[in-house]
């Protein structure tokens, strides 16, 4: 799972922990407690990066934890991008005309 950390996601007994709704969220529960506590990167450095953001006068609107994360976001940004370049020219005419009136 892109952006996973190491932390706890969900207690055997805690109250916050969802229901099962239609199955869909069983299944995203043991998939997440099948990779709890071994997710890549150290909560401790993301605590402290969170906290440097949070000190921060203009804080980034979007904040990326991880390589993982910044990869995927990366890629889709190249994915959107050469989406827009791909009908650049039929995209962009479809301003109104210029009529003179």
């Amino acid at each position: 799972m892109p952006g996973q950390r190491a932390v706890a996601r969900f207690r055997s007994a805690g109250p916050a922990a969802p229901g099962p709704a239609d199955g869909r969220t069983t299944a995203t529960v043991e998939a997440w407690k099948s990779v709890n506590g071994r997710q890549p990167g150290d909560p401790a450095k993301l605590a402290h990066a969170l906290l440097t953001i949070a000190g921060q006068d203009e804080p980034p609107r979007r904040f990326l934890a991880g390589a993982d994360a910044i990869e995927g976001a990366t890629a889709k940004a190249r994915e959107l991008l050469a989406q827009a370049e791909a009908f650049r020219a039929l995209g962009g005419s479809l301003g109104h005309d210029d009529t003179g009136a």
